[in-house]
């Protein structure tokens, strides 16, 4: 294979690849076990569990216990890790933080 296609292999494959959910968050809780997020009382939350929306362009979902605690820093940390651990080194990833279901099924008032 030449070399000057290389480039184009890689970043297709890496916009094609899917990443299987229990993989995902398996190294979900990995990366929060080593950089916790942080954990004031405005500032603490959970993520309940990860999945992979698409592929081409690659999207993850986040759900946690509380949206509104997950900073953009946090979110920039998983994105990294996203990239190093999972192979999306040179092609974007979006992530998207919602509410877990239990906090969905609240409504507004949380009631």
């Amino acid at each position: 294979m030449s070399t000057s296609f290389f480039p184009v292999v890689t970043l297709y494959s890496q916009l094609n690849t899917q990443i299987e959910t229990g993989k995902l968050n398996q190294a979900v809780r990995r990366w929060l076990e080593e950089t916790p997020p942080p954990s004031g009382p405005r500032t603490r939350f959970n993520v309940k569990y990860a999945v992979q929306v698409s592929a081409n362009p690659v999207n993850f979902v986040l759900f946690t216990s509380r949206v509104q605690a997950v900073s953009d820093a946090y979110v920039s940390y998983l994105r990294n890790r996203m990239r190093r651990d999972l192979g999306f080194s040179s092609i974007p990833i979006g992530i998207k933080v919602r509410p877990a279901a239990k906090q969905r099924d609240k409504g507004p008032g949380g009631k």
